[in-house]
């Protein structure tokens, strides 16, 4: 699951909001996306980098 080629993403950020909204689109099925948001060895390959090892507790 990749970023798709010529889609941007954007940063939107109000300024009567302590709230900063990053918008990305992926050439990837919904359900493919939230599961990598929710099951932790998916998180985990996601937020990277490679090389290093990550453990998230549930």
């Amino acid at each position: 699951m990749t970023s798709a080629p010529g889609h941007e993403t954007r940063i939107e950020a109000d300024p009567g909001l302590p709230t900063i909204r990053i918008v990305r689109e992926f050439d990837a099925p919904q359900e493919q996306v939230f599961r990598a948001w929710i099951e932790p060895q998916l998180v985990a390959l996601w937020l990277g980098p490679d090389d290093l090892d990550m453990k998230i507790d549930d």
